[in-house]
């Protein structure tokens, strides 16, 4: 902790505080998270346990974790810290209780966000998903009950509790050591950063629309037999036996079409990652009694949904990482990028690069000397949507 501490070199006035550590520590993240109130002298501090930890000092990019490989070996447990400075009335804690995801705002909240001008918010949920995402919703729903705001609320988090399991539990900070719920920070519109979303993919074959579909079983696409589309977009030599396509290709799936992201990728624009979520295919090679003109899916599509097929391998994924850091890069334009922060979900780390931490290491590259911290999570959250093996940068400027 004392070494952490050190690394962090001159301490604001006035700011956030970030702080992720590893499972092993969370019996004592009451402690830690005093300590590091008292000894920077900062109140507001979010964060959770993790896996596995990261961040960018001066010692340069390092990756924390007993997952973690080094030459073989377990890194060991860690703790990593990052302070943003900010203006002391520039960003709001905010917890939703699991027996109220709805949430009680606190006190004086409306009035803030309503002179906070298009708030952003950043949360951690240690829930199972589906309360997750009816978390981000309580959060976008609270947003859109102030008098003026007409835009969704700006959301990204993640779950990081899922798969922590008897005795692996991953205490969260808010301030304080909060168990349960979601927790988190919403930023004012002159601190919010920027944020984008990496799903490690690449589609195969132009977006398609669902015209006949029952449940996760998708039988027509564009009018047709969903399964010769799928025969086409994969090509003739997988087509002999698609089973071989299993955990590569993927079902890429746009909600709605009118006026959505899906309408825009009709128009021939380019389909931009957060534009669809992933779902695996279910025995791409065909089911007993399934209808032969069908493909079956781990979600389920409506008609006039949009499905893209796409393929996830480590250079799909590296190929993704880099164009979501350029994006962002050219999205700050001449502003000096002060901070960044990574989401990347551990499923990610085991079935595509193999150790957790690559996408870290790359984008700390990318970045250069910037002050970063991420962590692994279960699943990152973008909006109101969970993507799985996927990975969310958000990046601070001097314009926030």
């Amino acid at each position: 902790m004392k070494s952490c501490l050190d690394q962090l070199g001159p301490i604001p006035s006035s700011g956030l505080g970030f702080l992720y550590f590893s499972t092993a520590f969370a019996p004592h993240a009451g402690s830690i998270a005093t300590l590091a109130r008292r000894l920077t002298g900062i109140d507001d501090w979010v964060g959770a346990g993790s896996d596995a930890v990261m961040a960018v000092g001066p010692r340069g990019p390092e990756v924390l974790g007993p997952e973690v490989s080094v030459d073989g070996a377990g890194s060991g447990p860690g703790v990593a810290m990052m302070i943003l400075a900010l203006p002391a009335d520039s960003h709001r804690l905010i917890r939703l209780s699991p027996e109220s995801p709805g949430g009680t705002p606190e006190p004086g909240l409306f009035d803030w966000m309503q002179s906070a001008g298009k708030p952003s918010a950043m949360f951690h949920a240690d829930q199972p998903s589906r309360a997750a995402v009816q978390a981000a919703g309580s959060l976008r729903a609270v947003c859109g009950d102030i008098p003026g705001s007409a835009e969704p609320l700006a959301l990204v988090g993640a779950t990081v509790g899922d798969g922590a399991g008897p005795g692996a539990a991953r205490p969260q900070i808010c301030g304080v050591v909060a168990e349960g719920g979601a927790t988190g920070v919403l930023f004012a519109g002159a601190a919010r950063g920027i944020s984008g979303l990496a799903q490690g993919c690449a589609p195969i074959g132009p977006v398609r629309w669902v015209s006949d579909a029952d449940g996760g079983v998708v039988s027509g696409l564009d009018g047709h037999s969903a399964r010769a589309a799928f025969h086409q977009d994969i090509g003739d030599l997988l087509a002999r036996d698609p089973q071989r396509t299993q955990g590569f290709v993927f079902a890429g799936l746009i909600r709605g079409r009118n006026g959505s992201p899906a309408g825009r990728a009709c128009n021939g624009q380019v389909i931009e990652p957060g534009d669809y979520a992933v779902a695996s295919i279910v025995d791409p090679g065909g089911w007993p009694g399934g209808c032969q003109d069908a493909i079956r899916l781990t979600t389920d599509p409506a008609p006039g949904d949009g499905i893209v097929f796409v393929r996830r391998d480590q250079a799909s994924a590296i190929a993704a990482l880099d164009r979501m850091v350029d994006r962002l890069i050219r999205r700050a334009g001449r502003a000096h990028i002060r901070a960044a922060h990574l989401i990347t979900c551990g499923d990610r780390a085991t079935s595509i690069f193999g150790n957790p931490g690559i996408d870290f290491m790359r984008i700390a590259d990318r970045l250069g000397p910037v002050p970063m911290i991420g962590f692994q999570a279960d699943t990152p959250i973008m909006g109101e949507t969970l993507y799985s093996r996927a990975a969310v940068l958000t990046l601070w400027t001097d314009n926030s």
